[in-house]
């Protein structure tokens, strides 16, 4: 017979899938715990059956007392007094059922006992953990069997059944089978969730990415919660916590992690504005800008092109509603302050921009036709202006008035001729072309030839020629090995003698040979300069060798003299060259500028001011240079030189007053100046004086006169004849006879200078 031999222990290895964790217990002590929780083992079994030396029969000489195994079956027995005993044994400590119904059989694992009452237990009892007694009743711990399920043994040893408490933490055993519960419980009114250890959850639980929640109970949530201040909806079958967009009660709601959606809210890639999980729809003014939340797609932001009829917006990639320049990836808009996209003419930064309102309102790049008119815009969608370049050809836009027209036709600018060919669209013309049965020649930069000779092949078998341009650009004639030849009218070329004209252009051919002629050439007298390069005659000024020429453009003759051009005169020599600086002709002083043109008025030379008039002769004197700088109100001027006491009188007009006399005279001595300035005469008169006489006087301002000298009272004899310096009491006194003259010859309102 075995017997166990091991002290009752504190065994505890609940986390150990084959252990179990039990507290040793003496029966009395067990008995003493009852509880709702442990029903003692006293409440499971009837104890007549509990072993009882005095209550067993002796048949130890049948059956040995204590522990003994039979060898063939492997069950173990407990004997006394010759009898396998049956029922309850308490031994070393411990419990252990000896099954009435098998001889006494000590019984392993789970088992069930049926009181005499009809009431039904189970138990377990250690079949193979080394930590208690093999065939010892488990107590007051839990334990896992072989298949991996936990059990509670109370401390009466029953196995615990439904609601379950421990330290703090529910736990459901099932009332069949005393298994441990996990995961989601069904109780048919509630359900519970039990995680891995078996532990009742309450509060939000995260199972295989959905969420719950319980309340503290640990039922499980249903239909509308609020939690924390904010809503949520579990599905009243599943019991998950809705997310994304859901439909209860036949309204639609956005939930987000976190309940219902509030802002801000993305469902796979479509985003929504939400407020309490409704979104919003039409315009919505966030953080500063707004967005469309399209009613149609229920409230899902809009990206891109937006017509609503009376307006389009274009919402950029993040939903915001764009102002000013946006861009699709492929095409620009452009929207005002309001988000209104702009469509037709608009300026934007000093350059003007077209939105075709036929096309989205983009913006229109390269060639458009708007109304009767076609116009360019640059990559960069602004208007085209003069030259550019398109498809490697070149065209020209108006400038003027910012119109931007594509030209077509003819085009003159900066003195050059184009050709906008209308049927090529305004492109460019290079090369020979025809219009209106009239021959021209675009060089590389389009520019046409004129007034040059150009060469020209016809045809590949043709022999080349120079044909000229003319001033209209028209291709006329033909230059063939150095000889001129010209239509004859009838469509043939004829060689040319003397004078020819080609295209508004003088040419002269050798009449003995018919060579173009070239440079100088005396013709009849006068002198031509036909161009060095295309032979024509040239006109206006030239400049060869280092001077300049003046070819008269009516006949092309070389000119000599004094000519007038543009507003000046040049004077050229016999030999036709302009001159420059100081030139005497017939006793007369012109200075001509660097340019040739003459002087006239105050000019520095040399350093110095001179004066010349009008017609340009050089006044040497600077009391006639001084007076063209005055103008009178009759063709009289009078300038008195106080310091030098002259008198100069002249005739004419501003800028060309002309010395008639000048007086030695005598003026305002130091204590009596004269005064100085710009008068005119208004009266006159005989004679004045007390104590002497004076005659003829001519009033210019105030008491200031022109007089005689002074004469004794009434007399003919001079009292003071003092001439050439300052001597009289302010007025400008001359000789008799000249202040006569001007008594006589000035008229009212002439300008008087003195100085």
């Amino acid at each position: 017979m075995y017997r166990f031999e091991k002290k009752a222990t504190l065994v505890c290895a609940a986390a150990s899938l084959i252990t179990a964790c039990c507290l040793p217990l003496s029966a009395n002590v067990a008995f003493a715990q009852d509880s709702v929780e442990a029903q003692s083992i006293e409440s499971k079994v009837d104890f007549s059956s509990v072993v009882s030396d005095d209550l067993q029969p002796d048949n130890s000489s049948v059956i040995k007392d204590g522990w003994q195994r039979d060898e063939s079956s492997g069950v173990w027995y407990y004997g006394k007094n010759g009898k396998h005993q049956t029922g309850w044994l308490q031994s070393g400590g411990y419990w252990y059922w000896l099954d009435p119904a098998n001889d006494g059989a000590m019984q392993t694992g789970y088992f069930n006992v049926t009181d005499d009452g009809g009431l039904t237990a189970s138990f377990y009892a250690n079949d193979g953990n080394a930590a208690t007694p093999f065939g010892a009743l488990y107590q007051n711990c839990w334990l896992r069997n072989s298949d991996g399920n936990w059990f509670y043994a109370n401390a009466g040893g029953d196995l615990a059944a439904g609601w379950f408490y421990q330290d703090g933490t529910w736990y459901y055993l099932d009332p069949t089978t005393h298994v441990m519960q996990v995961g989601f419980v069904d109780l048919g009114s509630e359900k519970y969730y039990l995680d891995a250890s078996g532990a009742m959850k309450t509060g939000w639980i995260l199972v295989d990415g959905n969420w719950y929640w319980a309340y503290s109970s640990g039922a499980l949530a249903s239909s509308w919660q609020t939690i924390g201040g904010t809503r949520y909806y579990f599905d009243p079958q599943t019991l998950i916590m809705f997310k994304g967009r859901q439909k209860i009660d036949g309204c639609t709601y956005i939930f987000g992690d976190y309940g219902l959606a509030n802002g801000w809210y993305k469902d796979g890639s479509d985003w929504y504005y939400c407020s309490n999980g409704i979104a919003a729809t039409g315009w919505k003014l966030v953080n500063g800008a707004w967005y469309y939340l399209d009613p149609v797609s229920d409230g899902k932001m809009f990206v891109g092109y937006l017509d609503l009829g009376n307006a389009a917006y274009f919402l950029n990639p993040n939903g915001a509603m764009a102002v000013g320049w946006a861009f699709d990836g492929l095409n620009w808009y452009y929207a005002e302050s309001s988000g209104a996209l702009t469509s037709g003419w608009h300026s934007i930064g000093g350059s003007w921009y077209w939105f075709d309102d036929a096309n989205d309102r983009k913006m229109v790049t390269g060639f458009m036709s708007i109304g009767i008119n076609q116009y360019h815009f640059t990559d960069s969608g602004a208007l085209s202006f003069g030259w550019y370049l398109s498809d490697g050809d070149w065209y020209y836009s108006d400038p003027v008035n910012a119109s931007g027209i594509v030209k077509t036709g003819w085009l003159t600018l900066n003195g050059c001729y184009y050709y906008l060919n209308p049927i090529a669209g305004g492109k460019m013309s290079i090369g020979q072309f025809a219009v209106d049965g009239k021959y021209y020649f675009a060089k590389a930069s389009g520019a046409l030839a004129c007034r040059e000779w150009v060469d020209i092949q016809d045809s590949a078998e043709a022999e080349s020629c120079k044909v000229f341009a003319g001033s209209d650009c028209v291709l006329t004639g033909a230059l063939r090995a150095g000889k001129l030849f010209i239509s004859n009218g009838d469509g043939e070329l004829v060689q040319a003698q003397g004078f020819v004209t080609l295209g508004g252009c003088k040419f002269f051919a050798d009449p003995t040979d018919g060579s173009l002629c070239s440079g100088w050439k005396n013709i009849d007298g006068s002198w031509y300069f036909f161009d060095e390069f295309d032979g024509y005659a040239r006109s206006g000024w030239i400049y060869i060798g280092g001077s300049w020429f003046y070819l008269e453009p009516s006949t092309f003759v070389m000119r000599t003299g004094w000519i007038a051009v543009g507003g000046s005169w040049y004077y050229l020599n016999s030999s036709g060259y302009m001159q420059t600086g100081w030139v005497n002709l017939g006793g007369t002083w012109y200075w001509l500028d660097s340019s040739g043109a003459m002087a006239t008025g105050w000019r520095i030379v040399d350093g110095s001011w001179q004066y010349f008039m009008s017609n340009g002769a050089w006044v040497s004197d600077y009391m006639d240079a001084k007076a063209q700088g005055y103008s009178s109100n009759t063709n009289w001027l009078i300038l008195v030189d106080t310091s030098r006491c002259l008198t100069s009188i002249y005739t004419g007009s501003r800028g060309n007053w002309s010395l008639n006399r000048r007086y030695v005279c005598s003026t305002g001595k130091a204590s009596t100046p004269t005064v100085l300035g710009e008068y005119q005469v208004y009266g006159k008169g005989y004679s004045f004086g007390h104590g002497y006489t004076c005659y003829y006087y001519t009033q210019f301002y105030g008491d200031y006169l022109f007089h005689s000298s002074p004469y004794y009272v009434n007399s003919n004899r001079v009292m003071d004849p003092t001439m050439g310096v300052p001597s009289s009491a302010g007025c400008v006194r001359l000789e008799i006879q000249n202040a006569k003259w001007i008594y006589d010859n000035i008229p009212y309102g002439t300008k008087v200078v003195t100085y």
